[in-house]
């Protein structure tokens, strides 16, 4: 197996690549759930009866203090 990316022939860059690629959708699609969780929790209570969907249009802790 070559171990250069120079030395590799052009269909084993592109498989290569593709690879890569895949693997950084994949990491993209595990990882987007739990930060919409994270950007989710700044919301206020009217901003998730309103809309449980969207984010939050302010990220502050106010909705941390009513909670309390």
């Amino acid at each position: 197996m070559k171990t250069s990316f120079g030395a590799m022939t052009g269909r084993e860059r592109l498989c290569f690549v593709l690879k890569y690629l895949f693997m950084a959708l994949c990491v993209v699609v595990a990882l987007f759930p739990i930060i919409w969780v994270i950007l989710s929790s700044f919301k206020t209570n009217a901003e998730i009866l309103s809309n449980g969907i969207s984010l939050s249009t302010h990220f502050g802790f106010d909705g941390y203090r009513s909670a309390r």
